[in-house]
């Protein structure tokens, strides 16, 4: 059991490590391009999902859940990724779709994951987790870099 206290230190140490490290993760996309930034952030994401499912030490969990919230900043590659290669009309209706999506999943997931927690047990929905960012992992590899493709989709 995570009392208020230790819950309330996470949560001030992950928001001074996004607060001072948002402008770093910008950078590397601009710097080395959203594929990587993704593919780092979505391989932390497995790692931290089968960290949650297999760790039976207190303090790894809280690392993991610190590096679990950090992970939150490698989505800009998706944002920017997306203004890329979307037509300029279309870009708000996409980024709009995305955070509708965004707040269906978050009803939708805790409902299923807390239903096979209890049924299966604590580890099994960070499992399953990790085949859905295995699938990302998947799909960010398929990200089209050549500019000249990217130019025809921006038209």
């Amino acid at each position: 059991v995570v009392n208020a206290k230790v819950l309330t230190t996470l949560l001030i140490i992950v928001a001074v490590i996004n607060w001072r490290c948002g402008k770093l993760i910008g950078g590397f996309v601009d710097r080395f391009g959203e594929q990587k930034v993704l593919t780092v952030g979505y391989a932390l994401h497995g790692v931290t999902f089968l960290g949650f499912a297999l760790s039976q030490n207190v303090w790894m969990l809280y690392g993991f859940y610190i590096l679990y919230n950090f992970l939150f900043l490698f989505s800009v590659g998706t944002t920017t990724y997306l203004r890329k290669i979307c037509k300029r009309e279309d870009l708000a209706p996409s980024l709009a779709m995305g955070v509708s999506l965004s707040h269906v999943t978050a009803i939708v997931v805790p409902i299923v994951g807390a239903t096979l927690w209890k049924q299966l047990g604590y580890q099994f929905p960070f499992l399953f987790g990790t085949v859905f960012v295995a699938l990302s992992l998947i799909a960010t590899q398929k990200i089209n870099k050549s500019k000249e493709a990217l130019a025809h989709h921006a038209t």
